[in-house]
Order: C-alpha cells, then sequence, then structure tokens
C-alpha cells in the first residue's frame, strides 16, 4: 500500500495498492477551535491516528509519501504557523503508526511527472478522475483538488519508485 498525503489542515490522504488499481481517498480529519477571538482549523489528532492505524493494519510493506512543503513569502506568520504545525502532525502520526519514514516528494518533482507544472489546480482534479474514474463522486468539485494532489502524490511513487 502506498500512502500519498498532501498536507494541510484540511488536506487529504490517499491509499492506492502497489498495482495502481485500489485507490481511496479521505479527508484529513479536522476540527475547529477557537484561538483568542478566532476559530481556526486544526488536525484532529485522535482522529488522524484512528484514521492511519486502520489504513495500516491490513499492510505490511505500507509507504507514506508526503509533499514536502515549505513557507511561501506571501503567507502570513500564523498561517505560516498553522501549516508547519499541520506538516509536522501528520508527519509525527504516520511515522509512528507506520513504524519507518515518511519519503517526501517536492511539489515540483510530482508535477513536473505529470505535466502539471504552470496548471491550475483543477489540471490535478481531472488527472486524477482519468486514472480513478471509480472515485468520481469523491472528486466531483473544483475544491477536490486536494484529493486529487494525495492520490497523484501516491501515483508519482508508483510510477517512478516501483514500476
Amino acid at each position: 500500500m502506498i500512502i500519498g498525503i498532501d498536507p494541510g489542515s484540511s488536506s487529504a490522504i490517499a491509499t492506492l495498492t502497489n498495482d495502481g488499481e485500489g485507490a481511496d481517498v479521505f479527508d484529513i480529519p479536522n476540527k475547529k477551535v477557537r484561538k483568542g477571538k478566532k476559530y481556526r482549523t486544526v488536525i484532529d489528532i485522535p482522529e488522524l491516528h484512528k484514521l492511519a492505524d486502520g489504513m495500516m493494519s491490513a499492510w505490511f510493506d505500507d509507504v507514506v509519501v508526503c509533499e514536502s512543503v515549505h513557507a511561501m513569502p506571501s503567507q502570513g506568520v500564523v498561517s505560516v504557523f498553522g501549516f508547519g504545525q499541520s506538516f509536522g502532525i501528520l508527519l509525527g502520526v504516520f511515522t509512528v503508526v507506520s513504524g519507518m519514514p515518511v519519503e517526501l516528494v517536492t511539489p515540483q518533482k510530482w508535477k513536473k511527472h505529470f505535466g502539471l507544472i504552470g496548471k491550475d489546480k483543477d489540471a490535478s482534479r481531472l488527472l486524477a478522475l482519468e486514472y480513478y474514474p471509480h472515485l468520481a463522486d469523491k472528486l466531483k468539485l473544483k475544491k477536490h483538488h486536494d484529493r486529487a494532489d494525495a492520490l497523484l502524490i501516491a501515483r508519482w511513487y508508483l510510477e517512478t519508485k516501483i514500476t
């Protein structure tokens, strides 16, 4: 099983069998918490742990592949801190549950592999639908591009590291 992660507090995790046929996608469990006068979306760590544990329990040769992310110049301090915190939580939970390190891949690397450099976010969703038409219900909206990214991150690993 290959597990692809598109990080963030409101992003997605995909599972892909080593033959590339069995695929599914899940939203990262999150919740709203009050921080001062505002509410922020954060990862629900216990629910993430349950999800990760359920993905791993039936497989023996799992690999976890996560998009390697960094701060962008236009992002605010609070946003960058929250995104980094989510990234760390994802790496920590999957490393503990899987018992193996998480492999990182830059967005440029996996997107170049699929010819997505310079294309809008919906292009990854449309490509994922070509590979996995059975997931049309989970990829039907433009906002589901994060689910598609998680699928394509797992697919990148399959095509470049396994086959």
